[in-house]
């Protein structure tokens, strides 16, 4: 069994998902599973797209894709850039040399009220959960603009 979370926070800024339950996401991250692995917002930070080139990536050439933008134009408009948090994930899976990553174990703070939902990552090749360190862009835009226009 394989898990991929998407767009977490992982020893940064306190994540919203993270946050809102950090007993349940230490719960996930202590889980010893085959491949867990974090796609980390560092990593997909990396693919924020001006609004302008979202609309050459993502054609309304069909039915899924204009409902996708029928969804998401509001927030294109209103933001004018494009973050590709949930498709790096995708592609990720089926195309793992995409991403570089580094196991270790994730800690997220249950106790202190202050640094609630904080998380830390601890380097291990023992640890059972593996983080996103970097990402080849061309390669990601590359698959992502094939499957999209297939």
């Amino acid at each position: 069994m394989e898990k991929v979370l998407l767009d977490t926070d992982i020893g940064g800024d306190i994540d919203d998902a993270i946050w809102a339950d950090p007993l349940a996401s230490q719960i996930v991250f202590a889980s010893n599973i085959a491949a867990h692995r974090a796609i980390t917002l560092e990593i997909t930070d990396q693919l924020t797209i001006e609004a302008a080139r979202a609309g050459g990536l993502f054609l309304a050439n069909s039915e899924l894709m204009r409902a996708v933008l029928d969804f998401g134009n509001s927030w294109l408009e209103s933001s004018n850039k494009l973050t590709l948090h949930d498709p790096l994930a995708a592609v990720s899976i089926f195309y793992p040399e995409v991403c570089q990553f580094e196991k270790g174990f994730v800690r997220v703070e249950t106790q202190e009220e202050s640094l609630m939902g904080g998380t830390s990552f601890t380097a291990d090749p023992n640890g059972n959960v593996e983080i996103s360190r970097q990402v080849d862009k061309e390669r990601f835009y590359q698959i992502l603009s094939r499957t999209l226009q297939s």
